[in-house]
């Protein structure tokens, strides 16, 4: 019996290093990187790596995938073509079975449509008018595009033909979308600085999260992390560019419910006097 209290006990102090939604988990660069840093971050299901993708010049926008876990690249970067710059990507958007990535770009046509190869395929309307785009996310179904711009509180969501309003943050900047976990995440920037959790089904509003002991970071681009990054806690990740070029991992807490409360320690050792 001790034995197994010892094994227990292990298990939960491995698997509960405990931070709160909010914290930062680490920040990376990742090797051979475009030179204005990363700009966009879209999470793929089906190997449950990340997309990244960053000016290296105007005109000459980079696209590659790195592993969630050790932060290195897998493959290499190439060119994103025809793009100008990058204000976010989404990845998973269907199209008679292949999956695309949605890129947002600093001229029209804004919304891009491009293959995982980096060839342009086509583009969506742009829901607003005005402003700045700066989130794109995409459902795994591949039926919904979600959108937020820097200079609007509303959230559109693409369905399948159409642009329709969403969802509204309370207050603006947004400077990226990110959906997973039956969720739909979007970051905003100074002075805010929070995340905004919205059920996806719905579009209603479930939590708020400040960004803990943030100071000046400033972030365009968006992405789902890890399952239990940290203590059984959730993660997105951001991509900075400010004060450096590089991706923050943050805690969104424990949504899949796979946590180990700091309480189970006691009641481990109660099951074993």
């Amino acid at each position: 019996m001790r034995a197994v209290l010892s094994l227990l006990i292990a298990f939960a102090v491995t698997s509960s290093v405990y931070g709160a939604a909010g914290d930062v988990i680490r920040t990376f660069a990742l090797a051979g990187q475009p030179s204005s840093g990363v700009r966009g971050l879209a999470f793929d299901w089906s190997d449950a790596n990340v997309w990244a993708a960053g000016p290296n010049a105007t005109g000459d926008v980079w696209l590659a995938k790195f592993n969630p876990r050790s932060g290195s690249l897998v493959g290499s970067w190439r060119p994103l073509d025809g793009a100008y710059w990058c204000f976010d990507i989404g990845y998973g958007y269907r199209i008679g079975g292949k999956r695309y990535i949605i890129h947002l770009d600093d001229r029209a046509p804004r919304y891009r449509v491009s293959t995982t190869t980096g060839s342009y395929y086509g583009s969506f309307p742009n829901p607003y008018s005005g402003g700045w785009g700066t989130g794109a996310a995409c459902d795994w179904v591949g039926r919904y595009v979600y959108a937020s711009n820097y200079s609007f509180t509303t959230i559109y969501r693409w369905n399948i033909a159409t642009w329709s309003p969403w969802a509204n943050i309370p207050t603006r900047p947004p400077m990226g979308i990110a959906e997973a976990w039956g969720r739909v995440f979007v970051v905003t920037t100074v002075p805010d600085y929070k995340i905004y959790e919205f059920n996806a089904a719905t579009g209603s509003l479930q939590r708020t999260i400040p960004l803990n002991d943030w100071g000046q970071r400033y972030m365009v681009g968006m992405s789902r992390g890890r399952i239990n990054a940290i203590g059984g806690e959730e993660s997105v990740f951001l991509a900075l560019f400010h004060p450096s070029n590089s991706i923050c991992e943050v805690s969104v807490g424990d949504i899949t419910g796979t946590a180990v409360a700091p309480s189970s320690l006691g009641k481990i050792k109660a099951l074993f006097p």
